[in-house]
């Protein structure tokens, strides 16, 4: 195991771009270990070296910064599943977790924040504690996502931009204007999915029939690994410091990303090689050509 990095995040943007990797939750739930609803990461507790797989593989793909699993580990939500007791257990397990990966592959370690669910827009106590690009427009206390960026940015912020809801259509425009209007770093995590003009989040999206796709019919709406190399191709055409994918997001996405940011990985070992496949590859035998044939077909 290597020792903790010495270089920080500043200073690798300094030196060029940063790749970033969230969406633990939902692939720890596609994998069985967390139930969709409450979302509460348990897994950190019941299920470390699920967590630290997870982690691993993020980091081999390209991400530079593992992102300590502590979403919706705090006292509210975990009241839901009964495990208030465990606060404090589970958000230092989070953090080791990610500290034990982040030093095999020199990678930073950040702690997640998640929505409370207990902003109210009618006190002013409350607006210390949300920003996320759920809305259409602007914030839930009246900031077009620009002028919020901004005003960050006046104040010191070395970092600002947009995470998760926004898929990269929908976010994309938002962050060109951002990047347009501030001097800092700008950072873009969008969640791979097709979010449109009418659907501008995720959780809007609605299915052919009408149905609320959010969060367990979101898979039609998923785009494939090329579609999202070719956001990070575009991400930093514009001037994004900080390259990401939240929500959705998977192994073989962040390895796309990394790669097509001129990036080779540990991962890229067993990057695609389909010339090499024995039925789609540039040299068919024979005996395949007759199966290919009928496959087609």
């Amino acid at each position: 195991m290597s020792n903790r990095t010495t270089r920080g995040i500043l200073e690798r943007l300094k030196s060029g771009g940063v790749q970033g990797a969230e969406g633990y939750v939902f692939e720890l739930e596609r994998r069985g270990y967390i139930k969709a609803g409450p979302y509460v990461p348990e897994v950190v507790l019941d299920f470390p070296e699920a967590v630290k797989e997870l982690h691993r593989e993020f980091l081999r793909a390209g991400s530079e910064v593992m992102v300590a699993l502590t979403y919706y580990a705090h006292r509210e939500k975990l009241k839901d599943v009964g495990r208030e007791n465990d606060l404090e257990l589970m958000n230092r397990q989070a953090v080791r977790l990610a500290n034990e990966v982040a030093r095999e592959g020199d990678a930073l370690v950040a702690g997640n924040i998640c929505n409370t669910w207990a902003y109210d827009p009618q006190n002013p106590k409350a607006s210390s504690r949300i920003l996320a690009s759920v809305q259409h427009d602007q914030t839930q206390d009246g900031y077009d996502y620009v002028e919020a960026c901004k005003i960050l940015a006046d104040h010191g912020a070395d970092i600002v931009g947009l995470n998760c809801d926004r898929g990269p259509e929908t976010m994309l425009p938002i962050i060109e204007n951002i990047r347009s209007v501030v001097s800092c770093y700008v950072a873009a995590q969008p969640v791979p999915y097709k979010t449109n003009a009418q659907y501008p989040t995720f959780e809007s999206l609605r299915t052919a029939s009408g149905e609320r796709a959010f969060p367990l019919l979101l898979e039609p709406f998923l785009y494939n690994r090329f579609e999202m190399a070719e956001f990070a191709r575009r991400a930093r055409a514009i001037g994004v410091n900080y390259i990401g994918i939240c929500c959705g997001g998977a192994p073989h996405y962040v390895r796309a990303m990394a790669e097509a940011l001129g990036r080779t990985v540990p991962a890229s070992k067993y990057s695609p090689v389909m010339e090499l496949h024995p039925v789609l590859g540039s040299h068919i035998e024979e005996k395949h050509k007759e199966f290919l044939a009928d496959w087609k077909g």
